[in-house]
This record gives C-alpha cells, sequence and structure tokens, in this order.
C-alpha cells in the first residue's frame, strides 16, 4: 500500500474536527468501531447511494477540501465513519476496509442489502489476450478506454485455478495521477479486489492505455487456455459522480513451447542461462522467478544437478 507521508500532511491541515452529539448506537466488528444511526443504515455510505463503495472515499475527500460542508453539517455520522467524533484520516482508512473486507459489514445488525446507485458507462476496463507459459511470472497491462476523466476505481480480479497475482500487489502507472495509492485484497468468492484513488482528487490522464498493472505467475500444470475476468469495476470522477463499466474477460492461452535450458525465455542457452541458475541456489533470485524452467533435471529443485544439465547443453552447441 502507498501512502505518502506529505500527502497525508497536506490533508490533516484540512481536517475538520468537531464533537456533534449523536445518538448513533456503535458496534465493534473485530476491534473496529462500526457505529449505525439506524437499523437499515450502512455505516460508510458517505454519499447515500445504499452501498459503501470507492465513491465514499472520494466524497469523503471532497468533505476534507471543504467542497461538501453539507456532509459535515447535516450527515456527519455519516462522515465520521469511525465514531470517533472528528473527521480524520481514520475515516479513510477504515472506509478502505469496509470496501476490501465486506464482511465488517456483513457482520453489522440488520443491514439492508440494497442494490448499487450508479450510472452506467461505455468506458472499457479490460485486460487484452496474453500468452503465457506454465509457471512463467508476467506482468499484465489493465487498460482504461474512457471519455470520461476518473479520480478514483475499484475492480474485482477473477483467476483461472492455480494462477496467482505475486504479493497480491497492483501498480499504478504514468497515467494515474502522482499522489494516488493502490490498495487490494482477497475475496471469500475467490476474488482480488483492488481500488485505486487521489487523495488530490487528480483525474487520469489520457484516453486509452494502462492505468494499473499487476505480476502474474502462471499455473505450473497450465497449458490450452483459460479466462481470467474483471467484475462489479465502479469508476468515480472528481464532482464524486459513481460509474459501473461493463464486466470484462480475457483469454490466456499457452506460448510456445520453450526449449530445455532457455532459463530466462531469451530464446538462447547460454550463459545468460546459467547465471540466472546460479543466482536461484546462491539466493538472489528465487526459483518462482522462472516457474518451472529453471529446474532443469526434473527433481523439484534447483540446485547444482541443474548447473550440470545447462553446461552440458551450451557445451555440447559449441562443439
Amino acid at each position: 500500500m502507498k501512502r505518502p507521508l506529505f500527502k497525508h500532511l497536506f490533508l490533516l491541515s484540512l481536517l475538520i474536527a468537531t464533537a456533534l452529539p449523536t445518538t448513533a448506537r456503535s458496534l465493534a466488528v473485530d476491534g473496529i468501531l462500526i457505529k449505525t444511526t439506524d437499523e437499515t443504515s450502512i455505516q460508510g455510505d458517505v454519499n447515500n447511494s445504499g452501498t459503501v463503495t470507492i465513491a465514499d472515499v472520494v466524497m469523503l475527500y471532497r468533505a476534507f477540501m471543504g467542497l461538501e460542508n453539507e456532509l459535515l453539517t447535516t450527515s456527519f455520522d455519516k462522515v465520521d465513519v469511525n465514531g470517533d467524533g472528528c473527521v480524520d484520516m481514520g475515516d479513510i482508512n477504515l472506509l478502505i476496509e469496509l470496501i476490501l473486507d465486506p464482511s465488517l459489514l456483513n457482520s453489522a445488525p440488520k443491514r439492508q442489502q440494497v442494490t448499487l446507485n450508479s450510472s452506467s458507462s461505455a468506458d472499457r476496463f479490460y485486460i487484452e489476450d496474453f500468452s503465457i507459459n506454465a509457471g512463467d511470472t508476467l506482468t499484465v497491462n489493465i487498460q482504461l478506454d474512457n471519455a470520461k476523466y476518473y479520480t478514483a476505481f475499484q475492480s474485482d480480479l477473477y483467476l483461472p485455478d492455480g494462477f496467482m497475482v505475486v504479493s497480491n500487489e497492483f501498480t499504478l502507472t504514468s497515467r494515474d495521477p502522482e499522489y494516488a495509492t493502490t490498495d487490494s485484497k482477497s475475496q471469500t468468492d475467490g476474488a482480488i479486489r483492488f481500488l485505486a484513488y487521489s487523495s488530490y482528487l487528480d483525474s487520469c490522464s489520457g484516453n486509452s492505455g494502462a492505468v494499473i498493472t499487476f505480476d502474474l505467475i502462471a499455473a505450473k500444470d497450465f497449458s490450452g487456455s483459460a479466462t481470467l475476468a474483471l467484475k462489479n469495476s465502479l469508476f468515480v470522477t472528481a464532482d464524486g459522480t459513481e460509474y459501473a463499466l461493463a464486466d470484462e474477460s480475457c483469454t490466456i492461452s499457452t506460448s510456445s513451447t520453450r526449449s530445455l535450458g532457455d532459463v530466462n525465455g531469451d530464446n538462447n542457452i547460454d550463459a545468460g542461462d546459467l547465471n540466472c541458475i546460479v543466482k536461484c541456489i546462491s539466493g538472489q533470485e528465487t526459483p518462482d522467478t522462472y516457474g518451472t524452467h529453471a529446474d532443469l533435471n526434473g527433481d523439484n529443485q534447483v540446485n547444482a544437478g541443474d548447473i550440470d544439465v545447462i553446461v552440458g547443453i551450451i557445451t555440447s552447441k559449441e562443439q
């Protein structure tokens, strides 16, 4: 998670602290205070849309910046998400927790299940079809084709069985604002929910190209093709308007077969491949970096035996 100190200092200078009386009830869920004003209200639903999404984060930042003063005077219980009597970064942090872990909401008493209240958009958030070999790691770009300019978004990534995102981390691109923040968490249905937002309400640049990337590890037994999907994609403009983008899917296929000994995948078998194996053995890199391609003798380890194999291949080529 990337949350620059400078950004926080800037925001803290804009905080509006108050302690207006409230008759709200409180509930502790996994150590986090969740406050409800009535039996059907949804804590964290800052924009009163009926659910908690990245749009509520945008609206809370707008309140910080003095752009939504009505929220602070008439709906203070909504913006004071953690119920501590003031509006600060603690409320933002709890909002992110509620978005990434819906079980916190589901644990609260008599929560009303509602349908997302957002506008549809013809903009696309998608991944192009790509190829990868079993066990390999590949950086995958998620593209945004947009007519509108967004300051925040969230989406759910569904992977084929056996595939993994390295450390569940996502990386923003140059299209995103300088002080944008990203976060992610695995969901109970197998998806990885990820989100990004600008605390300055800056918008992404351009109208096409990647806005976020991740490193994907293919299943070690992957062959043929598989499907990867993006669902529940929500994008928010700087004025707090929320747009639901269509679900998208792409096809993952197997790359051309790599020759035994081509550890680094450059279509050559040479000292570079030997160096990759040495780095794995010395601990400079992990064998997972090269999938199964560093285990040349098939003993499920990367060791001196694999050095013997690669040296033999290189020597035979030179004769």
